[in-house]
């Protein structure tokens, strides 16, 4: 060893005592690290598993009430829709019954968008939309 002459001729004796200080001393720093996580360290464990699954619950509580919002978002665009889509009826119906040039205009402007306008008596129309392809 190259140390070892260096410390005299009781070198070999310092170096043995020194490595078997540290080997003994790493074994109680070790054993005290066990100990001190057998004592806190399950329990802190515990406690974050209880917090994780605390966490998961209140993720899924939050996409449950956010699918809830969204559904209701979506009813009521659909009866919003539903009630716009009424009244471009009723105003397509007051405009064709205005006839005249006014009538032939909005006949044009429906034809443009596959709507068929049929006179079903003295001034009453009915209205037919067909799908665009």
């Amino acid at each position: 060893m190259p140390g070892v002459e260096l410390m005299g001729p009781h070198g070999g004796e310092l170096a043995a005592a020194y490595a078997g200080g540290f080997v003994s001393a790493t074994g109680i720093m070790m054993a005290a690290g066990r100990w001190v996580w057998t004592k806190f360290g399950d329990k802190r464990i515990d406690e974050l598993k209880a917090e994780l699954a605390s966490i998961n619950a209140a993720r899924v509580e939050d996409q449950r009430r956010h699918e809830e919002e969204r559904n209701r978002d979506r009813e009521i665009y659909r009866r919003e829709l539903d009630r716009q889509s009424d009244r471009i009826l009723v105003l397509e119906s007051m405009l064709l019954q205005a006839g005249g040039a006014q009538r032939q205009s909005v006949q044009a402007a429906l034809s443009e968008q596959s709507v068929r306008v049929t006179e079903v008596a003295h001034g009453a129309v009915k209205i037919e939309t067909e799908p665009k392809q």
